[in-house]
């Protein structure tokens, strides 16, 4: 199970970067900086979650 669970977190993490790398791009387009600020909300949502209910399940 942790290695599920590290292998998700490494891939939240590169869907991080690519959020970023999208907001770098597309900076001057109010549509597409919204988007990318939603989905780092939502991905960091996420990795959190995983990371806290890895040390601490319920």
């Amino acid at each position: 199970m942790i290695i599920f669970r590290t292998s998700i977190s490494i891939a939240l993490i590169a869907c991080n970067i690519a959020t970023y790398e999208l907001y770098r791009r597309h900076r001057n387009n109010v549509r597409m900086v919204l988007l990318s600020i939603w989905f780092f909300i939502i991905l960091n949502g996420a990795l959190i979650y995983l990371l806290v209910s890895t040390f601490y399940p319920s």
